[in-house]
């Protein structure tokens, strides 16, 4: 298992990688890496789109494709800004990342903040990752400068659209059972 301090460096190196996101990515900026059972650095994604198109790429699914062999992520920790998404009931292209890190093999998923778009409402990444038995630790620490430096601000005018995509008032907080 990782410590808490590695996990906290780790965290804000993917706090980094997010913010070398493309000019025309909206918030929320995020950033993942994938690590070995023994700690290496396998992999480092963001949220990007695909090359010549308009289809966002999630860090997560960057970071788990970029691992090479695939088998180098069994029992492997996956540390990223954001709540791994889970399935939408909108057009969803992509398989979520949720299922893909349970695909990956992956036991560990360490997070800084919840997702509070409409398809992960409530915490449904948590629930559908320990679900499928991986272990779901929220790195509380480095919240807040996620919040203010890769979440839509909600104060501003000009990320209308965005907020539009974030639930309203009907969001619950939920918390992952065990916490750095």
């Amino acid at each position: 298992m990782i410590t808490k301090e590695a996990a906290h460096q780790h965290m804000l190196h993917c706090i980094e990688i997010a913010k070398q996101v493309s000019p025309t990515i909206f918030k929320p900026y995020v950033g993942a890496m994938v690590l070995s059972q023994s700690g290496e650095i396998l992999a480092e994604g963001k949220r990007d789109f695909y090359e010549n198109t308009k289809w966002l790429y999630h860090a997560e699914r960057a970071a788990l494709e970029s691992v090479k062999p695939r088998s180098k992520a069994k029992n492997g920790i996956i540390i990223t800004t954001l709540e791994p998404c889970v399935e939408s009931k909108e057009n969803q292209l992509f398989r979520p990342c949720s299922k893909l890190i349970k695909e990956y093999g992956i036991s560990t998923v360490i997070f800084g903040c919840l997702e509070k778009s409409r398809s992960n409402a409530n915490g449904d990444g948590i629930n559908a990752l320990e679900k499928q038995g991986i272990e779901v630790i929220q790195l509380t620490e480095l919240s807040d400068i996620i919040q203010s430096e890769l979440m839509p601000d909600f104060n501003s005018r000009k990320l209308y659209s965005t907020i539009k995509q974030i639930i309203s008032g009907a969001y619950k907080s939920h918390r992952s059972k065990r916490k750095y």
